[in-house]
């Protein structure tokens, strides 16, 4: 068990991502403190560093990493796009983010779907499965069924492609101006089917998606009631 919620070597203050890499070892994102933390099988702290370019060139905002190869890839938005202007074409911001772990950028990959400067979504959050013993990384993002695959060594988009299942909803949010109030932004989850995963493997590729039905909205669990 690692210790409680602080800013010690082993405690936590905001965790936005974590995954295991091959030899066991556990990286954690930690949004609040900026800071990468990987801790061996035993719990010892092997690493405790700071991202270079987090929240200068770019920001972390998927709640997926990939730790493979001594490498870690994360999720961004790059900041010049941040505040999603269709004047600044925020659908032009590179996908992901490469580091070692020392937190040293390698560098950065990939591309936002280019579907996005057709429609404007709200969630844009990328969605994505690295496979580096095979070269290549699959993307998509939280509302969007169309998936692209990239040539990490290259950087390259190899395909583009997506189908939409019968049972899939997308909801044009064409009218959307701008951040939504919690209630509104809630409600929009009943309209639209939200991506939850993305794997790969040889022969096939899995997109996880979730539909939450209107009954949700009777519960005492639904987040929409006062």
């Amino acid at each position: 068990v690692l210790g409680g919620k602080g800013r010690g070597p082993k405690e936590l203050m905001q965790v936005l991502t974590y995954n295991f890499d091959e030899h066991g070892n556990l990286v954690v994102y930690d949004s609040r403190l900026l800071r990468l933390k990987v801790y061996s099988p035993e719990g010892k702290v092997l690493k405790n560093v700071r991202l270079e370019e987090e929240r200068k060139g770019h920001y972390i905002g998927s709640h997926q990493l990939y730790a493979q190869d001594d490498k870690i890839y994360v999720g961004i938005l790059e900041a010049e796009f941040v505040n999603m202007s269709e004047e600044t074409a925020w659908w032009n911001s590179q996908l992901l983010a490469v580091y070692n772990y020392d937190g040293e950028l390698l560098s950065r990959m990939g591309k936002y779907d280019p579907s996005h400067a057709e429609r404007k979504y709200y969630r844009y959050t990328p969605v994505f499965y690295v496979d580096s013993q095979a070269g290549r990384f699959f993307s998509t993002h939280s509302y969007n069924f169309r998936i692209q695959k990239w040539d990490i060594a290259s950087g390259k988009r190899m395909a583009y492609f997506g189908h939409k299942p019968q049972a899939f909803k997308a909801y044009d949010q064409s009218n959307i101006d701008g951040p939504l109030p919690k209630k509104e932004r809630l409600e929009l989850f009943a309209k639209q089917s939200i991506i939850s995963d993305l794997y790969a493997d040889q022969d096939y590729i899995y997109l996880l998606y979730q539909n939450i039905p209107e009954s949700f909205f009777d519960t005492k669990n639904n987040m929409l009631k006062e």
